[in-house]
């Protein structure tokens, strides 16, 4: 199985030869690293949800709490290059992302 999702993973990013003879794979290796982090993510989420104990809204504030300080210096003195039109998209995908994150968390409760 997961022989074939890497063969996928390499079939979706579409390695040319000379980026493999150069060995720039850099993008490569993230669009892997992504796919193992969010796998690992399933597995956390899965893991809390079984546990009667745990709220769900803990579940759901944890990926905030812990992307916010990776992504806040970037955000902050990058704002001011953003149209209206971009920060109308950027807040649809947070409202997005946090309704899949609700549903995720409830799919595999």
């Amino acid at each position: 199985g997961i022989l074939v999702s890497f063969f996928g993973v390499t079939m979706i990013s579409k390695p040319s030869w000379t980026g493999l003879v150069s060995g720039d794979l850099f993008g490569h290796f993230l669009a892997l690293l992504a796919g193992a982090l969010s796998g690992a993510a399933y597995c956390c989420v899965r893991c809390l949800s079984r546990n009667d104990s745990e709220d769900e809204m803990w579940t759901l504030l944890a990926l905030p709490l812990v992307s916010l300080p990776f992504c806040a210096k970037d955000a902050w003195f990058g704002a001011a290059k953003h149209e209206a039109s971009t920060w109308a998209l950027l807040l649809m995908l947070g409202l997005c992302t946090q309704m899949g994150q609700v549903f995720l968390v409830r799919g595999l409760k």
